[in-house]
């Protein structure tokens, strides 16, 4: 027996349930991921002003220990 018309509607329509609610999961997933890359970037920028005012006496030019966290903060502002 052939399937009918509307197996065929019904189908389609499970499918894109199905594709609905991976997309939102995987939304969902994307956000977690990017709010704990922000609290991690916060937290790592926060160490490194941490360390450059207790330290800022030995950044005092361009071959010193911490210029590369110098120059990253002056680019970000």
């Amino acid at each position: 027996m052939s399937k009918e018309w509307s197996d065929y509607y019904k189908d389609a329509a499970e499918m894109h349930k199905t594709n609905a609610h991976n997309l939102c999961k995987a939304y969902a997933t994307a956000k977690e991921r990017e709010a704990e890359l922000t609290e991690r970037e916060e937290k790592l920028i926060s160490a490194i002003e941490q360390t450059i005012n207790e330290n800022g006496h030995l950044a005092d030019g361009d071959n010193c220990t911490l210029i590369r966290l110098v120059t990253v903060l002056k680019e970000l502002g």
